[in-house]
């Protein structure tokens, strides 16, 4: 009878034993696997979180003066509660905006190879950027841990030239800036109470946060805008050809151009006021000889060099 309760008793201790370090395994964040010749294997583990907190003073800049440096700062945290990789990706554009439509942004083709992020001599001694343009940390970020990125950005004096300042558009720079962190990958294995317990920190997928790519909030189109102005009527009053359009038109000098077609040059000096544009009539189209002349008048966009509209107008 007393064997049996010894017996009996060494049993619940293994048992409980076991429970500990299940217990245990399940508190430090591994996933639960079963025993298997008092080992445990091929658990995955994360003791915390991974998180990140971007800071930047500035992701665009509104004027590109050749040789000018602009003060912007970068900087990001690890705030989590577990060190990790970190990976930094910084990706720069021009973005134009059209004068006849103010307020829509949209990615232009102008390079950037005249960009250059001046990077603190704390981010160069930490990270390295590798082939795929990104920067990689040489060694795990800790928790708590704020790395300031870069505090300038210089634009080239030589490689920024006319392109970068047009006439009939005004140009941005942005920028988005996409920090990313996960957990250093290994594998481990320890005993807890004589079972051999073995888990690896995956390679997991990287955890990132990243800052928006919009000028003054206004998000960045791929594709410029279409010309969706409309002329309402091009008509004759008095000695002037007037062409009334569907909104103002006075900051579209560059955009637009009245012409005529027709035996005698039609029309003369012009002038943009609120959403009309007021051509005179020339003197020679008023001389009783070229009286009841009819003139093809059209209204061009210079965006695309389309007509807009086109009308007859006969002057008597």
């Amino acid at each position: 009878m007393l064997n049996k309760i010894k017996k009996h008793n060494k049993i619940i201790l293994t048992f409980l034993s076991i429970m500990l370090v299940v217990m245990l395994v399940d508190a430090s964040g591994f996933s639960r696997a079963g025993f298997t010749d008092e080992k445990v294997s091929n658990n995955s583990m994360k003791m915390g979180d991974l998180k990140l907190r971007l800071d930047v003073s500035d992701t665009s800049i509104p004027f590109i003066e050749p040789g000018a440096t602009y003060g912007v700062n970068g900087s990001v945290m690890n705030i989590g509660q577990l060190e990790g990789e970190m990976r930094i990706t910084i990706t720069p554009t021009f973005v134009f905006e059209d004068n006849y439509k103010t307020g829509y942004f949209y990615e232009s083709d102008l390079p950037t190879e005249n960009v250059d992020f001046n990077f603190t001599p704390e981010f160069g001694g930490l990270f390295t950027q590798e082939a795929d343009g990104s920067y990689y940390s040489n060694e795990p970020i800790r928790a708590n841990q704020l790395v300031n990125i870069f505090d300038s950005i210089s634009f080239d004096y030589h490689l920024t030239g006319n392109e970068y300042q047009p006439d009939n558009k005004n140009v941005y720079f942005a920028y988005q800036v996409k920090a990313e962190t996960r957990q250093v990958p290994k594998n481990h294995m320890e005993e807890i109470n004589g079972v051999e317990v073995s888990y690896n920190i995956p390679n997991d997928d990287w955890e990132f946060v990243e800052t928006e790519l919009s000028i003054n909030g206004q998000p960045i189109h791929s594709e410029a805008p279409e010309f969706d102005l409309v002329v309402e009527s091009i008509e004759r009053v008095g000695n002037q050809i007037v062409a009334t359009f569907d909104r103002e038109i006075e900051s579209l000098e560059n955009f637009l151009v009245m012409g005529s077609i027709g035996d005698v040059s039609l029309l003369g000096d012009y002038l943009f006021i609120g959403n009309n544009l007021i051509c005179s009539i020339s003197e020679e189209a008023l001389l009783p000889e070229n009286l009841g002349n009819t003139y093809n008048v059209y209204v061009r966009e210079l965006y695309n060099m389309q007509k807009i509209k086109e009308v007859e107008i006969t002057i008597e």
